[in-house]
């Protein structure tokens, strides 16, 4: 399955297509009889959030999602006090150009991670983009899905102390 990734996401990490060989998602993922529901990423929001690692096959579904952060907030988009955007994140390109790589622990819908290989003013290729929900916002957590990964390991991005 990790194959499909790469097919649908040729600049997808090398880190990521590890990780996704070893575990194939954690929300509600059956491996031979067991099912697992593990947060996996912790969060710069707080030590009570974290993040589910998609499968591949969630990956893959994910890009179905043509939609830019331009034509789904339009008008919205001068209105800070409904939405704030990074300015290395390009709001005119679809999302499903971004690789989305993680759901938050209420299934995605207060706050996804994903890799962006079309950022603009200086950001990095890869850089990884947090989307938080009210009030909306996406931020570039990171320059590259290692540096983010190299975060957690350094803490600065808590993990979800009871779930560990």
């Amino acid at each position: 399955m990790h194959l499909q990734v790469y097919c649908v996401y040729p600049d997808c990490p090398v880190t990521l297509i590890e990780l996704l060989k070893r575990v194939d998602g954690t929300y509600w993922r059956k491996y031979e009889d067991t099912t697992i529901s593990c947060l996996l990423f912790g969060s710069d929001v707080g030590e009570d959030f974290g993040y589910y690692l998609l499968s591949c096959d969630d990956i893959i579904e994910e890009n179905k999602h043509n939609q830019s952060i331009a034509d789904d907030y339009g008008e919205w988009l001068e209105e800070e006090d409904i939405i704030s955007i990074d300015d290395r994140i390009n709001i005119h390109i679809a999302m499903n150009k971004r690789l989305c790589f993680a759901h938050c622990m209420n299934n995605g819908g207060t706050s996804i991670l994903y890799i962006d290989f079309d950022p603009i003013n200086g950001g990095k290729i890869g850089q990884v983009i947090r989307y938080l929900h009210d009030p909306d916002s996406y931020i570039v957590l990171a320059d590259s899905f290692d540096e983010y990964l190299e975060r957690l390991t350094q803490t600065d991005y808590q993990f979800v102390p009871q779930y560990c």
